[in-house]
């Protein structure tokens, strides 16, 4: 985590107020800067990696319960490590890491995206939830022989995981989980 300090003088007027205080500005990953970010989840985070899957984001979830290879993976990868486990977050030479303070899902989601100010997902279902790789179009004809027969006369949209096969479609499904994403960004209540 990068971490600058400024003093008043570089506040907007707004802010000089409260002038000539230091402040600090805390950067909370390179790559968020670069405008993309990546995150790895540990094993007992499942949940929150699947949501953040379904919210568009490239989410590993490391099911081991070693803590190096979790940290090489968060290193090489230049992903934001998320972790329930205190002393992976305390080390020195420690990736970018996010201690997850809750137990639920849904308050997990809510600490990543307001930590990293995580914008309304214009890529949301895009991933595959299972194995975390980006979905790609599956034509109608093809979709026909792998969905239910009422699936395939009432939707017209398909989207196929290339790795895992699995077959994806707007159903009501997805509408409760758009549902439950306008939730969680509108700031009215949980997004369960």
């Amino acid at each position: 985590m990068r971490r600058e300090t400024a003093t008043g003088s570089d506040l907007s007027n707004k802010s000089r107020a409260a002038s000539l205080k230091e402040f600090s500005i805390e950067y909370p990953c390179e790559a968020l800067m670069k405008g993309e970010i990546k995150f790895v989840a540990d094993a007992m985070l499942g949940r929150l990696a699947k949501w953040l899957r379904v919210l568009g984001y490239d989410t590993l979830y490391y099911r081991g319960t070693e803590a190096e290879p979790l940290l090489s993976i968060a290193r090489r990868e230049e992903r934001v490590l998320l972790t329930r486990n205190t002393r992976i977050s305390t080390e020195e030479e420690a990736p970018d890491v996010l201690l997850i303070s809750d137990d639920h899902w849904d308050a997990q989601l809510r600490q990543v995206v307001e930590r990293f100010n995580l914008a309304e997902p214009r890529r949301a279902f895009t991933r595959c939830v299972n194995c975390n790789t980006a979905l790609w179009p599956l034509s109608r004809e093809q979709a026909k022989e792998r969905v239910p027969e009422h699936i395939y006369h009432v939707h017209l949209t398909f989207r196929v995981c290339p790795l895992c096969q699995r077959v994806y479609w707007q159903g009501s499904h997805q509408k409760r989980m758009q549902a439950m994403i306008q939730g969680l960004y509108s700031g009215n209540g949980d997004p369960s």
